[in-house]
């Protein structure tokens, strides 16, 4: 009897037993990928019994289960197919059925332009490249903008290349597609604009004509916003005919008396500079005359060699001073091969004084009509490049030549030293007791080989 019992009591905790398993509430994945996503990150929901606890684990990334909450977040997933897989414990210790998803993993690849114009440009044939995130992508490329038929889309390679495109404004897009298919959705773009068009400037505001102050100052614009400006005086002043940036109001201080040209560019975004840029004549007449320059002895001159060339005037000012007699062309043991075109002014240069302390350029010009001062600057050029001989105020009296002597700057001697030929370009300005003077400098070119 008692065997009988026994045997009972344990069928009847083995039902308990059994019943308890079957009540363990099963676990449901309530969110999640599932088929193909083109997602690398995985976020998954899941719930079961009321106090229960996780534990999950996903293939190739977490093969092992391990502890869990919901939601379970996965990143950086790479292409491929995956296996989910949560089980629910209840209170009691008692493990549920696992509950799995399946899902695959195919992003897109990225597109990155990393060369290529943007914003504003004044080329008309334009290139991009690009790259693709994911190796052994193709592309397809799209211009849109002011090109006829420009908005077809196209296979393409990195660089891509247009030519010949008119002004306008374009957008151009490349997208990648990676060897699975995927096709960036957005693919990377880049804006700019083609502007072949100069600018155009204007002077505002500063002296024309005669001024009496030696310290001009004038402003300018341009015909589209945000240019730059590059500024160049000619005249009397040292090295006044160099080209510099500048802006509004350009402003120079302390100028010799003489005449000038201002002349101004514009350069635009886009890079396109005016071609003639604006300009501006004035005369800087103070009425302060210059300091007189120490006269050397003029070169004895050889019989025969007076010129009888005509007389040449500085100017069609029928104001302005002039020679009363040519020029006379100096003795040939001073001169080298001179060949002298336009008025009749006569270079000689000594190329073994040049190297000199003392050594310079000297300069015979004819006999004046009347009392006058000028200005004469120099510049000279060669294979070297050119280089600024300086200026020269001097006076002269009537009826006599005017011997000039330019002494040289270390650097203006140091290139008459190396070179074998030279191109001297210079401009006279002659002024009268009475202030008047050439509207245009008098300008001269020789041409002297040793």
């Amino acid at each position: 009897m008692r065997s009988l019992l026994c045997a009972l009591v344990t069928l009847l905790l083995a039902g308990a037993t059994a019943s308890a398993a079957q009540a363990v509430a099963p676990t449901t994945i309530t969110s999640g990928p599932s088929g193909t996503t083109d997602q690398s990150t995985a976020v998954f929901e899941f719930s079961s019994e009321v106090g229960s606890t996780f534990t999950c684990a996903l293939t190739s990334v977490e093969p092992l289960p391990v502890a869990c909450d919901s939601p379970k977040t996965y990143s950086s997933l790479a292409d491929g197919s995956y296996e989910f897989v949560v089980t629910a414990t209840d209170p009691s210790g008692v493990p549920g059925p696992p509950a799995t998803r399946t899902f695959t993993v195919e992003t897109p690849p990225e597109t990155t332009i990393t060369a290529g114009p943007s914003g504003r440009t004044n080329s008309t044939s334009p290139a991009f490249r690009f790259t693709s995130s994911e190796a052994g992508s193709s592309f397809s490329c799209t211009l849109e903008g002011a090109a006829p038929n420009s908005d077809v889309s196209d296979p393409c390679g990195s660089p891509k290349s247009y030519s010949s495109l008119p002004d306008g404004a374009y957008v151009f897009t490349v997208k990648a597609k990676d060897p699975s298919g995927n096709v960036d959705p957005v693919g990377d773009a880049r804006n700019f604009t083609i502007d072949t068009v100069a600018p155009g400037t204007t002077i505002s505001d500063g002296p024309s004509g005669r001024t009496t102050s030696s310290s001009p100052r004038l402003s300018f614009t341009s015909s589209e916003a945000g240019s730059s400006f590059a500024c160049t005086l000619e005249g009397g002043a040292p090295n006044s005919d160099v080209s510099d940036p500048c802006g509004s109001p350009k402003s120079y201080s302390s100028l010799p008396d003489g005449d000038y040209v201002f002349t101004v560019k514009a350069r635009d975004p886009s890079g396109n500079v005016d071609p003639t840029g604006a300009t501006r004549s004035f005369n800087v007449s103070t009425g302060i005359p210059p300091s007189p320059e120490p006269m050397p002895t003029p070169t004895p001159t050889p019989s025969g060699t007076q010129s009888s060339a005509a007389t040449p005037t500085v100017s069609e000012d029928s104001k302005a001073p002039v020679f009363a007699r040519p020029p006379v062309a100096p003795a040939p043991r001073v001169a080298t091969k001179v060949d002298v075109t336009g008025p009749r002014i006569i270079l000689s240069v000594r190329k073994r004084m040049s190297a000199t302390k003392g050594g310079g350029v000297r300069f015979t010009l004819g006999s004046l009509s009347e009392a006058t001062t000028g200005i004469l600057s120099l510049r000279s050029s060669s294979r070297r490049g050119a280089v600024a001989l300086g200026t020269l105020t001097f006076r002269g009296r009537p009826g006599r030549r005017a011997a000039l002597r330019l002494i040289l700057t270390p650097k203006a001697r140091a290139a008459l030293k190396r070179a074998r030929r030279l191109d001297v370009r210079g401009t006279v300005i002659l002024r009268d007791a009475t202030g008047n003077a050439s509207i245009k400098p008098f300008a001269f070119k020789l041409t002297a080989a040793a």
